[in-house]
């Protein structure tokens, strides 16, 4: 199917090829304040680039100056915002807006305000690198108030579901609208801008960008593949079963051993016609025979010991099973009010043997239809922690390994880091998870950063054998910059050694500024869409629209794109990037916490939550100690 073109979120200057005076003058690092600001400029004679103390209004010993809107992207992104907020604060009253923190910040518009708190448009300039251009990028978010977040209504506001509780599936559509009407009535009170000899105005419609298809998401099983992971499984059986016989261990309240049965008689299959059972679908034996439970009145410091004891019993006398922990019927506030925690604590009593513990929550138990909807998703999550694998995805390369590389930065009181944390996890293209290594662990930054460019190198080394030619690096947004150069600097001192594999470092961003708007009736583009945001920097619609039936939501979810962009890969042509963008699509479907969690890859979700866990058992004083036998299994989802 040919891709459409895409709408993005991008208001675009009727002009971007334009002069505008500042006053700059020699920079020193102690004249960093009081308006001015350090930018890279063209010296007096334009032969040569010199660091500069900027100003947008005459200082002190300054030099008056005429920069050209190329002359520094970032600087001209500076000056379009001071003089838009002036424009807007002369236009508009101060309880209608608001402006960010950042060193060129964003402005957002109040369009309504609610209990829960306010629906917002929110603008801030943008270089398009793709058509060298400057404009705004526009969007409508919904800015919710303490005490409000992810209930009900505060889920509608921003547009994530419908009034009957339901996904919505016109969120594209109703964003649309939101933005078109803020841009009819708002946006012509602004501009054009005069300044000086410059005016400054926009297009009144979003930028179209070509935009291409990556492939379909194709699952493999042991009997066959299919582009369904549910469905598929049901029909060709799971890649790889569990190798030892499988000990369902079973912790729980007294109070709560209704649920215990319920979830019981669930997982055999004997309550609802949406799951068929763990030794239907899964292989696995489930039976009295092998299920064993520690029941406790109440999760008290003594009991969490009796447990433990309980737990050492259990698994010296089944050395030959494979043991999976199942936390049965605790609350999502499990641990509020506690200075110790009880779900932590019994995690790392498993972890630290080698086995992984599986929490069911008991609002899944009390909904209406009880484990109707979730009970597929906990059993191949007990599949998965027992070692067995469901699935992988057919990759686009070959012989290729993949890091996710993030970090965990645990912060005290007064939000001071306290202690950092660096870590990997290796997969290969198909998305078969091998194994976690921890890459630094100090409250000392030094330590840390010296932990860190050592243990790169070391499990590179380690992982990186004679069969492999490529090597990806995934890093998520948030990681700092020390820390993303020291990744750079230690992969190029690997490069040195081993100019036989292609090394590429991809940056990650789910939770980014961007996005865009297709011409179907829904606004949603087709699922597997991309357009260039630049030499190097994409948007990708991991989910959307089926492509062989358009009118069809390819997902349960409808979500934002994904922004991508390659960084040190100076030989990359078009056709490497789409190979490696299809192997990052690929990835979201090897996503083994549910069969519809498809919209971010495996090698910055798994990160993320394992950096959950080591923030928390830090928080609780408990060591993330992890048993041999856990180090290649997926523990952590």
């Amino acid at each position: 199917m040919t891709a459409k073109k895409i709408k993005l979120s991008y208001l675009e200057l009727v002009n971007s090829n334009f002069n505008f005076q500042i006053y700059r003058k020699a920079y020193d690092s102690s004249e960093t304040s009081g308006g001015l600001f350090r930018y890279n400029l063209f010296t007096a004679d334009k032969q040569d680039r010199d660091t500069y103390a900027v100003s947008f209004s005459p200082v002190d010993n300054g030099i008056e100056y005429s920069c050209n809107s190329y002359e520094n992207i970032h600087l001209t992104k500076k000056w379009l915002m001071v003089h838009l907020m002036k424009k807007v604060e002369a236009t508009f009253n101060s309880n209608e807006y608001f402006t960010g923190k950042y060193v060129v910040p964003n402005l957002s518009f109040i369009v309504d305000t609610f209990k829960e708190g306010q629906q917002i448009i929110q603008i801030e300039p943008y270089y398009l690198e793709e058509n060298n251009s400057f404009g705004f990028i526009v969007d409508f978010k919904f800015k919710t108030f303490k005490g409000f977040e992810k209930t009900r209504q505060e889920k509608i506001l921003s547009l994530s579901i419908s009034e009957d509780g339901l996904k919505n599936k016109n969120f594209y559509s109703d964003k649309f609208k939101f933005i078109n009407s803020f841009i009819v009535n708002a946006m012509k009170k602004i501009f054009p801008i005069s300044i000086d000899q410059v005016s400054i105005d926009i297009n009144s419609t979003f930028t179209e960008l070509e935009s291409h298809l990556l492939s379909e998401k194709v699952y493999l099983f042991r009997d066959g593949e299919s582009s369904v992971q549910f469905q598929g499984l049901k029909e060709y059986k799971p890649l790889g079963g569990v190798i030892n016989n499988p000990l369902f261990v079973f912790v729980f309240e007294k109070s709560k051993t209704n649920t215990a049965r319920q979830l019981v008689r669930a997982l055999r299959g004997q309550l609802y016609s949406t799951f068929s059972g763990m030794d239907d679908m899964f292989g696995v034996k489930f039976s009295n025979e092998n299920i064993k439970s520690i029941i406790v009145d109440s999760f008290t410091k003594e009991n969490l010991q009796y447990i433990d004891s309980m737990l050492d019993d259990i698994a010296g006398e089944n050395t030959a099973m494979q043991i999976v922990g199942v936390f049965a019927g605790i609350a999502k506030d499990f641990d509020a009010g506690k200075d110790y925690s009880p779900y932590y604590t019994i995690k790392s009593s498993f972890l630290k043997r080698g086995l992984a513990v599986q929490a069911i929550t008991i609002e899944q138990a009390l909904k209406k239809d009880g484990f109707k909807w979730s009970i597929s998703g906990i059993a191949l999550q007990l599949f998965v922690k027992l070692g067995g694998q469901p699935w992988k995805v057919k990759p686009q390369n070959n012989d290729c390994l993949i890091f996710g590389i993030s970090s965990a930065h645990v912060k005290d009181e007064n939000y001071n880091i306290k202690k950092y944390f660096a870590y990997s996890l290796c997969f290969d293209s198909s998305g078969l998870y091998r194994r976690l290594d921890v890459l630094g662990q100090s409250g000392d930054e030094k330590t840390y950063m010296e932990q860190l460019a050592g243990q790169i190198k070391a499990v590179l080394n380690s992982e990186l054998d004679s069969k492999i030619s490529k090597c990806v690096i995934h890093v998520p947004f948030k990681i700092k910059k020390r820390e993303i150069q020291c990744i750079k600097d230690s992969i190029n001192a690997i490069k040195n050694t081993r100019q036989d594999i292609e090394f590429v470092v991809i940056k990650i961003n789910v939770n980014n500024k961007f996005f865009g708007y297709s011409d179907y009736n829904s606004r949603i583009p087709l699922a597997g869409s991309f357009i260039k945001l630049g030499v190097k920097e994409y948007l990708v619609w991991f989910e959307g629209l089926q492509q062989d039936r358009p009118h069809i939501v390819s997902a349960q979810n409808i979500s934002n794109p994904v922004h991508i962009q390659f960084w040190d890969s100076p030989d990359l042509t078009d056709e490497k990037a789409r190979g490696y963008l299809q192997d990052i699509i690929n990835l979201s479907g090897a996503n083994w916490r549910g069969f519809n969690a498809k919209h971010e890859p495996v090698t910055t979700l798994y990160p993320e939550l394992f950096a959950r866990f080591a923030g928390k058992f830090e928080q609780y004083g408990l060591d993330v100690s992890i048993g041999e036998a856990a180090i290649n299994k997926v523990w952590f989802i």
